[in-house]
């Protein structure tokens, strides 16, 4: 095989690994996305829990149960505070992961760039040939039919 096959052979395969790389981090990305989700939901079925013990508590008397109330104020910051925890968590995770897709996108668009002007350079190199082969071939069958080519203007 010539060394341009050979090169543009390995390249693709380059291609292949990188897609195939990518498709994977995708792929994980979504698990902890789905992972984050189902924790965030967790937390807001929790809050939303503690929210509606405290309308009940407060509709039936707040003088009643004064330290209850406090407890429940305390458990509903705790778990405000948990919620932007995760928020934070997933968003940064997720930038991370996003910012990593982008660098790879991007190796794969210079990559497949570099295919084509590779494939451009071979189909324009073969025209060349190819019209230089047909000129030495009509010059061959003008000399053999003893005809004279017509002049250059």
């Amino acid at each position: 095989m010539p060394e341009s096959t050979v090169r543009l052979v390995e390249e693709v395969k380059q291609i292949i690994d990188i897609t195939s790389r990518v498709d994977e981090r995708v792929k994980m990305i979504a698990e902890a996305q789905q992972q984050i989700n189902f924790r965030l939901n967790h937390f807001i079925d929790e809050h939303n829990a503690l929210v509606a013990k405290v309308q009940v508590i407060e509709s039936k008397s707040t003088n009643k149960f004064p330290e209850s109330l406090a407890t429940i104020d305390e458990k509903v910051m705790k778990s405000q505070v948990r919620l932007d925890v995760l928020e934070n968590l997933g968003s940064t995770k997720s930038q991370k992961l996003a910012d990593e897709v982008n660098t790879l996108k991007s190796k794969v668009e210079k990559l497949e760039e570099h295919k084509n002007s590779l494939s451009e350079r071979f189909k324009m190199i073969f025209g060349y040939v190819w019209q230089g082969l047909f000129i030495v071939l009509i010059c061959y069958i003008l000399y053999r039919l003893g005809l004279n080519t017509p002049p250059i203007p």
